[in-house]
């Protein structure tokens, strides 16, 4: 998958996630599926982003 479609896919989580009530716009969402992309998001990046990375770190 593209980096952009899984980034899509984090939004759309946030997207239709619950509310939570009295939070000033908060939502409350499932930590394992928020990470599990975060996860697929850094195995789809491409390698010269990872080299960009460390060479400026």
């Amino acid at each position: 998958m593209k980096v952009d479609d899984l980034i899509l896919d984090l939004q759309n989580l946030v997207d239709n996630a619950r509310p939570v009530p009295l939070s000033g716009g908060k939502v409350m969402v499932n930590s394992d599926e928020v990470f599990e992309i975060i996860a697929q998001i850094q195995d789809a990046m491409p390698a010269e982003v990872r080299q960009a990375k460390n060479i400026v770190a």
